[in-house]
Parts: structure tokens; sequence; C-alpha cells
């Protein structure tokens, strides 16, 4: 569990990695070779990308380093999003395969929302806006598949026409090909409290509800567990000292209760992209 190259537990269905990077640029790095493998090797395999992106602060540095690659080396033999295949790190990664020019794979790439803040897309709290400034502009993925939520409507309003493309979307494909999270010290995700039931809950998949521990104290729009779940690939963002506690207890210590257990899909692989201080109650 603790090897920083990139361990594997492994249950019948599901597989868990922990890969714990030693400082910023090495997380940052890792983070985004995970993000622009899977999505050259979705396209490759099933001709798009369908991603669910977090909001905060963990992921500028990494849409902002995925902003500016311009190909990645695929082995299309090697099935990473049914969990087969490992990798080391962001340097020796398929040494072999095929380039993939990025200009190829983000036409085809759609992009949804873990959670939005009541909020509209160009104030200072929205992480469509974070996502936008870091990651979207500068690549050219159709404004059509970008899959905001609406967080200066309603918010119920918001979350029932969220739920009606997810239910539309889920008619197309059996899910999304990665859902990226964070963790907050407090055990959330998405915006996912727990012991706190949302407000509000459309079609079972998208709900509002309070805000987590954030100091943007604004109610929300979050997918629910139900939602998060319908992939093969989750993948968790998480970095600093103050997750250390929440980290130990996501991954079977005992201690703070997450959210995590319900989000986790039912097959597939889950990754855990640490650094050395989250990582710290692991050792």
């Amino acid at each position: 569990m603790r090897d920083a190259e990139g361990s594997i537990q492994s249950t019948e269905r599901l597989s868990t990695r922990v890969i714990i990077a030693q400082d910023d640029e090495q997380w940052t790095a890792w983070a985004a070779e995970e993000f622009v493998w899977t999505a050259a090797a979705s396209v490759m395999a099933r001709g798009a990308f369908h991603v669910v992106v977090p909001g905060g602060s963990t992921p500028r540095a990494v849409l902002g380093r995925v902003s500016i690659r311009r190909d990645v080396i695929v082995d299309p033999s090697v099935d990473r999003a049914a969990g087969a295949g490992s990798w080391k790190n962001a340097g020796s990664l398929s040494r072999v395969g095929r380039t993939i020019a990025l200009d190829d794979v983000w036409p085809h790439t759609h992009v949804y929302f873990g959670d939005e803040r009541g909020v509209g897309p160009d104030h200072p709290d929205s992480n469509f806006r974070m996502v936008r400034d870091t990651w979207l502009a500068k690549v050219p993925i159709p404004e059509h598949q970008v899959h905001r939520i609406p967080g200066e409507r309603p918010l119920e309003e918001a979350a029932r026409d969220y739920a009606d493309l997810l239910s539309a979307t889920f008619d197309r494909i059996r899910g999304f090909d990665l859902v990226v999270l964070g963790l907050g010290p407090d055990g959330h995700t998405a915006s996912l409290i727990p012991g706190t039931p949302l407000d509000y809950v459309a079609q079972s998949s998208v709900g509002v509800g309070p805000a987590p521990l954030s100091p943007a104290k604004v109610r929300r729009v979050t997918m629910t567990a139900a939602a998060l779940r319908r992939t093969s690939r989750t993948v968790f963002w998480t970095k600093g000292a103050e997750k250390a506690d929440v980290v130990h207890s996501a991954l079977g210590g005992d201690g703070i209760q997450t959210i995590v257990p319900e989000v986790l899909p039912n097959s597939g692989t889950v990754t855990w992209m640490l650094d050395s201080e989250s990582a710290a109650g692991l050792r």
C-alpha cells in the first residue's frame, strides 16, 4: 500500500492503487500523466472520453499541466481502465506504444462536474471557472461537450436539469471513463458530507446540500454517490498534511468518518494520488 511506485491491492472486482509522490512537482506530473493517459486510452478504445472533474484548489496545478501537454504514449495492449498493467512514474510510462496527439483526444472529450457552488460561472468561487481557466480555455474541447452545473440558477432547478443530462448520458454510455475526486479533512468528497443528508435529490443522481468544510460557505449542487459510482476508474487527488488523518481513515484506518466507501465503483480501479504529507498516516 505504501510503495511510492504504485502498489496494488485487489479484491475480486476492485483494485486499489496507492501512489505516493515525494514533492509537489512529482505529484502534479504523475496526476497529469494518469489523466492524459486515461483520456487517450479511452478515445482509442471507445471513441470518446467522459470525465468527471473536481473543484476546489487542489486540481489547479494538475489541470494546468494537462493543458500544456501535447501528446502521450499509449500501449493499446494494456487496458489500464480495467486495472490491467501498472506504471511506475511519469518519466518511464509506456516507453513502447503509440504516440497520441492530445489535440486529437480533446475533441472527443466530454466534461462533467462532480459539484458546483451556488454561484455564476464567472464568480471567483465557481468550480467551472477554475476548470475553464486552467484547462478548458486552452484545449480544443467543443463547448457543447462541457457540461457545467448552472450554479447561478435556483439550485433545485439546476439539480433537476443536471439529473436529466446524466440520465440521457447513461442511456448512451455505461458510465464515465474517469471520475476524479478530492477529499476534504472532514471526510467529504464532491459536496457529499458524511452524516449529512442532502436537502434535495433529483432522480437519485444529483442533489442540493450545504457547504462542506470550505472557505466558500454557499450551498452546492452535487452528484450523488450513486452517480459517482457509475465508472470503472476513480482517482483521488489528495495532498497536504491536513489530509493525513482522513486518508488513513479512508484506506481502512480508524478515526474520521468519510464518504469514500459510498462513492467507490463496484468494479474497476481506484487510484489514490498522494503526496508524502497526506500519506504520513499510512506509515
